[in-house]
């Protein structure tokens, strides 16, 4: 039994770790997905600047496809909403 636990840990190879050039290239392919991670953050919160700037705060909220679609006593209904949502918060702040 026991030389049989030996000779399947001598057949089995041990891992001494990584060596320098193998770390090197794990630290640069970590690096190079950080940054193209950042450039794509960065490309995404660009676009959306750019698509606020050009059709306000709002398009950020909705699509197109639902702006269209409302009519004034949508937007009176959703004012409400929203107008008695902070006046519960405000008074809840006041407490």
């Amino acid at each position: 039994m026991k030389s049989d636990t030996l000779q399947a840990a001598a057949i089995e190879p041990q891992w001494n770790g990584y060596t320098i050039d193998e770390l090197k290239r794990r630290r640069a392919k970590a690096l190079i997905k950080r940054e193209v991670a950042r450039a794509q953050l960065a490309g995404t919160m660009a676009n959306a600047r750019q698509f606020t700037s050009q059709h306000g705060v709002r398009a950020l909220l909705f699509n197109g496809k639902e702006v269209a679609g409302l009519n004034k006593a949508d937007y009176a209904l959703l004012s409400f909403k929203v107008i008695r949502l902070v006046a519960r918060w405000w008074a809840r702040r006041k407490k």
